[in-house]
């Protein structure tokens, strides 16, 4: 996701031609332990399973994917700060004084 939002952004830096697929296949054998939406997750270094210090693969990285994630944290940073605009501390005060 990382090299798809710079293709987006900065196409400039990325050379597709020096990328590596760096990824831990030994955690495909488990079902509940690994990255991802896994349950278990663990902490790391991203040197514990590459000696790289890499982690990923940005061989599929498109500029394409990369608009789409740009688009969608840019509407959500939006939907964010609309909120945080309206927000107010002596609200939330009000609403615990009347419980």
């Amino acid at each position: 996701s990382e090299t798809s939002l710079m293709l987006h952004l900065r196409p400039d830096l990325v050379h597709l031609s020096r990328a590596e697929r760096h990824v831990p296949d030994h955690l495909l054998a488990f079902d509940r332990i690994g990255f991802a939406g896994k349950p278990v997750t663990m902490g790391w270094l991203s040197n514990d399973f590459d000696t790289s210090g890499v982690i990923g693969d940005p061989t599929g990285a498109s500029e394409e994917h990369g608009a789409v994630l740009f688009e969608h944290a840019v509407e959500d940073v939006a939907l964010s700060l609309a909120e945080i605009a309206q927000f107010s501390p002596r609200a939330v005060q009000n609403m615990q004084a009347r419980q």
